[in-house]
């Protein structure tokens, strides 16, 4: 589907706070701005960027269906045209009318998995896991990785290590331990453990939260 345009005949513009560049600023007429935002879902297709002509759902009759559409007055010189004819007659009489649209579109692209990758490797907030205990026997040594490698992407750690050094980076990048470290099981109130990290709490340990935090 075609992607809304002002009404002033300016692709929209980047946000000014992405450090990706900003996308092609060009005027169309407000006559081609129109044919592309009517434009049929079954043709939009053919408005996207490097599409594929040899494709056999690029049909010929959509080809000239979207020729057509731009040019209403539009009669093939070939009483017969074959798929090839009409794919070059597409190209020299709409693509260049389109070109700024296909240039933004892009661009806008390119901005998107820009912005994507960048997400992947920024490490979120900050997340108060002091009432998980890495030391407990329930949680394995690729649970301790995991949680680092969620909080904290932008690090780079080998696959494999022992327990101990798992730890010691889970309290280096995510979280401290408690002041004088954890308390013995079951003998003090527990820090609440937030979504999705309560999974790594045995049965016991949530009953005990539970008891601590909402008394019945």
């Amino acid at each position: 589907m075609y992607e809304p345009i002002s009404a002033q005949g300016q692709l929209p513009a980047a946000d000014e706070s992405n450090e990706a560049s900003a996308p092609t600023q060009a005027v169309l007429p407000a006559k081609v701005l129109g044919l592309i935002e009517s434009i049929p879902d079954k043709l939009a297709f053919l408005l996207e960027p490097n599409v594929d002509y040899e494709k056999r759902s690029c049909r010929k009759d959509l080809i000239l269906s979207v020729i057509k559409h731009f040019h209403p007055g539009y009669t093939s010189p070939v009483r017969q045209p074959k798929k090839g004819f009409l794919i070059r007659e597409y190209k020299q009489r709409v693509l260049p009318q389109i070109a700024p649209y296909l240039q933004w579109k892009v661009e806008q692209q390119e901005l998107l998995e820009a912005a994507e990758a960048k997400a992947m490797t920024q490490d979120p907030g900050p997340l108060d896991l002091s009432g998980l205990n890495p030391n407990s026997a329930s949680i394995t040594t690729y649970a301790i990785l995991d949680i680092i490698a969620e909080r904290r992407p932008s690090i780079k750690l080998p696959l494999t290590m022992t327990k101990t050094a798992a730890i010691g980076f889970f309290h280096q990048y995510v979280c401290r331990p408690p002041p004088g470290g954890y308390p013995m099981p079951f003998t003090a109130t527990p820090s609440p453990v937030p979504q999705p990290y309560h999974r790594l709490l045995t049965r016991d340990e949530i009953c005990f939260a539970l008891q601590c935090h909402c008394p019945v």
